[in-house]
């Protein structure tokens, strides 16, 4: 692979990173809203059901070569968004 096809290549991680970092920015806002909702409600942050059902669709929409990173991913997603909700004011 030469320089150029590699720096092609870079351009293109740094507009998907642009992209994924305002989708990431738009549900930990959603987050920090359910979290104020669970809050009012004294609901427990922590669903694991519902962590358990977006890793389920998540193998089903992700190739098998690519789940287990996707879902580590995921994981740290959960725990930095139950962070936002536990320290919604």
């Amino acid at each position: 692979m030469s320089q150029s096809q590699i720096k092609i290549l870079r351009h293109e991680i740094d507009k998907l990173d642009k992209e994924i970092s305002a989708l990431l920015c738009q549900r930990l806002a959603c987050a920090k809203q359910i979290g104020t909702h669970k809050k009012n409600c004294q609901l427990a942050v922590l669903n694991s059901k519902r962590e358990s059902e977006i890793i389920d669709k998540l193998k089903q929409s992700v190739d098998s070569d690519m789940q287990a990173p996707i879902i580590e991913i995921y994981h740290t997603i959960f725990k930095v968004s139950k962070d936002c909700q536990y320290t919604n004011d």
